[in-house]
């Protein structure tokens, strides 16, 4: 196997890539705490500034997963469109009405989600729950 298929095949990017990434990010949060030498924490968006370049610092290798596994996607608007659905169903009734009412519908979603998420066909995958055969990939 040439070094490229592996790479493909594990999701490592480029070291070059990934070392220009790193340094440019480092720069950008360096600015960030030199910015921050001269304002005094009392003033306007200070502490929320200092807490916004504190975090970038103390999660450095989270920021920066995405460069160098290119399997990890950029954003978590996945997780937060997986999540949507519960919360407008929230909106709109006010609540659920009970626990085991909340327990089904979190499992019909998330059953729902992950066939679409596998490119399955939604409708032959919840007649295969009530037919008791298995959908295949």
């Amino acid at each position: 196997m040439s070094m490229n298929t592996y790479r493909e095949w594990v999701g490592v990017c480029e070291p070059l890539v990934v070392e220009v990434f790193e340094e440019v990010y480092d720069l950008l949060v360096l600015e960030g705490v030199k910015s921050l030498e001269g304002l005094s924490l009392g003033g306007c968006g200070v502490r929320e500034l200092a807490a916004v370049v504190k975090r970038l610092r103390v999660y450095r290798d989270s920021y920066l997963l995405f460069v160098r596994d290119c399997r990890v996607p950029f954003t978590n608007n996945l997780a937060e469109r997986d999540l949507r659905h519960c919360k407008t169903r929230q909106k709109i009734s006010g609540c659920f009405r009970s626990w085991r009412g909340l327990v089904c519908y979190v499992r019909i979603r998330s059953f729902l989600s992950t066939e679409s998420k596998r490119g399955h066909q939604l409708l032959p995958a919840v007649k295969s729950l009530f037919i008791k055969t298995p959908i295949t990939c």
